[in-house]
């Protein structure tokens, strides 16, 4: 299964609930063809990544419930080994 990521803003997650945005929505349901069921992974800005379950799909607004999430994620530095 292909993993996607979707930003989603930090001030729509209430109580292990999430909302994406309008043009995160419309990419999601038009572009990827997701449906109700499906695992996506949402990116916050913040560190925090979370793995959400989508519930609803109404007015390309996509709305679902957090799984789990992951704290303190950073973007890794380039090594030279």
């Amino acid at each position: 299964m292909e993993e996607n990521f979707f930003k989603v803003d930090p001030e729509t997650i209430n109580q292990n609930r999430f909302s994406l945005s309008k043009s995160e929505s419309k990419h999601l349901i038009k572009s990827l063809r997701s449906n109700i069921g499906d695992e996506i992974w949402l990116l916050d800005g913040l560190g925090v990544a979370y793995k959400g379950l989508i519930s609803s799909i109404n007015n390309n607004c996509v709305e679902g419930n957090i799984a789990v999430s992951y704290t303190h994620l950073t973007l890794p530095t380039n090594r030279e080994v």
